[in-house]
């Protein structure tokens, strides 16, 4: 009895899981790994440390829960659907993930011009209150008025820096 009981979840558990994925449509992430991502992101931004797999999965039921308690058959399909902890710490060690984390990150306008502008109005304040001219030089290397010119040797430092100076002035343009 207790095989076939087993057996039933099983089959429940693969029919949720094709269920979930023909419901993702063409997107690279099913449903499930989007509200997780959604999830990552939150604590990154509310700088909390990384949750744990099992608490990634008590969330993950606890928001399929809220989202979908207006369509009890979607909602059940979707709460089947939920993987193991085993799927989801592969999920988290997949090829784009961390990308992808990062994309729902941008998505709740942590990096809005305007906060871009405070923080680079900030930098401006110290180098020019304090004279700290580590500040300095990173504002200036921001506004594209300084470049190091270094032993020809690239900094990994630099290199961000530049990348921020070379977005902020492609988004000026754009």
């Amino acid at each position: 009895m207790k095989k076939k009981q087993t057996q039933e979840k099983a089959k429940i558990k693969s029919l949720a899981a094709q269920r979930v994925k023909e419901l993702s449509g063409d997107s690279d992430w099913t449903i499930l790994q989007q509200i997780v991502q959604e999830i990552e992101s939150d604590f990154i931004v509310r700088e909390q440390k990384q949750y744990s797999v099992e608490k990634l999965r008590e969330l993950l039921t606890e928001e399929v829960e809220l989202r979908y308690n207006d369509d009890e058959t979607l909602k059940q399909e979707l709460l089947d659907g939920i993987p193991s902890r085993y799927a989801i710490s592969l999920w988290r060690k997949k090829k784009g993930w961390e990308e992808a984390v990062w994309g729902k990150i941008k998505d709740t306008g942590l990096f809005t011009p305007e906060k871009r502008a405070a923080v680079i109005r900030a930098l401006y304040e110290k180098a020019t209150t304090t004279k700290d001219t580590n500040a300095a030089k990173l504002y200036l290397t921001l506004s594209g008025d300084y470049v190091e010119k270094g032993d020809g040797r690239s900094s990994d430092v630099m290199d961000i820096f530049r990348e921020i100076n070379q977005q902020l002035h492609k988004n000026k343009t754009s």
